[in-house]
């Protein structure tokens, strides 16, 4: 529709009056959904299902309000008659003609934790990285099932992050020989799942990048955001989240899942110091750093809770994005 018909150059040119962008719920919006369906559940609870399905307002009404969300889980991936069980392929194949090569994609970028640029898809897919890859990055991204983020504000670079909460949690968990009917509730707490909540909680945190800039009080000043990535042929470096100031400060983000108040400790502490050292190495005009901590229930006091300047917590992650017209 977007290349066709918004974006056509023939006789369909400017035959669109409006474009209205429909995106998924927010965690406010969510919250908002399920307390005027009447559902029980705390923020806790809304992000992890959150982490599952996203804020597809379809998929919210398909949950019962008298099951817990382990069981929703349970009862939509993974019981005998599963709602989601073929909902990957029918969703790719409903959205796009030749569904595999989208797929394929999808499927690259689902074990990329760290995200691809365009020159890495296209070489792990041994293909050109001409205009068929261009109109299908373009097409993934339009329809919010991936996110592109340049680097460092540079134009002709960025990284492309699979950000479609189901399609992961169906590449992760579903798309395996898992026969387990309570499959969530039997893993309930245990490091694979909890790793998982961690990499869902950083995505959600991305696609929430303008709550946070909200939340930090920063939407009165111009603000830039990026990701960064350490140049190739230097040791492994990444900050997901940056947010360059116009006061000439500059926010790096860490954001961490916890199902109590996080701990920062001493692995922690160092792994944060050598990627601002790495950051500040490579871009010497960002001198002003100040780190930010993104995560659920808030940040015990330790030795080593002086690393972040400034703590937002799931409150701040669930505010009404004002900025959205």
């Amino acid at each position: 529709m977007i290349r066709n018909v918004i974006d056509n150059r023939g006789g369909l040119h400017r035959r669109a009056t409006h474009e209205m962008h429909l995106r998924p719920f927010s965690l406010y919006q969510s919250e908002m959904y399920f307390k005027a369906r009447h559902f029980k559940w705390d923020r806790m609870t809304i992000l992890q299902l959150y982490a599952a399905m996203g804020g597809v307002p379809y998929y919210f009404s398909l949950l019962d309000p008298t099951r817990s969300a382990a069981e929703n889980i349970d009862m939509l991936f993974f019981s005998t008659d599963a709602e989601f069980k073929n909902e990957f392929r029918r969703l790719y194949k409903s959205l796009f003609r030749n569904p595999e090569k989208y797929m394929d994609i999808i499927k690259l970028l689902a074990v990329s934790r760290e995200g691809m640029t365009r020159k890495e898809i296209a070489s792990a897919l041994k293909m050109s990285s001409g205009e068929d890859l261009t109109n299908m990055l373009k097409d993934l991204v339009y329809c919010d099932l991936i996110s592109y983020n340049s680097v460092c504000g540079k134009k002709n670079s960025g990284i492309y992050r699979l950000v479609d909460f189901i399609t992961i949690f169906y590449l992760t968990f579903c798309n395996t020989t898992v026969t387990d009917r309570a499959y969530w509730r039997h893993t309930l707490n245990t490091p694979t799942q909890n790793t998982w909540y961690g990499l869902a909680f950083e995505r959600i945190c991305m696609f929430h990048i303008w709550e946070i800039i909200q939340s930090l009080r920063l939407d009165t000043m111009l603000t830039k955001y990026y990701s960064w990535r350490n140049k190739p042929g230097k040791p492994a470096g990444q900050i997901d989240m940056i947010i360059e100031r116009a006061d000439g400060i500059t926010d790096i983000c860490e954001m961490k899942y916890s199902r109590y108040e996080y701990t920062q400790d001493a692995d922690e502490s160092k792994k944060l110091e050598r990627r601002i050292q790495a950051f500040q190495s490579e871009y010497k005009d960002h001198k002003s750093i100040r780190t930010v901590l993104v995560t659920t229930k808030g940040l015990t006091q330790g030795e080593h809770s002086d690393d972040f300047a400034k703590v937002l917590t799931l409150k701040d992650l669930f505010v009404e994005n004002t900025e959205e017209y």
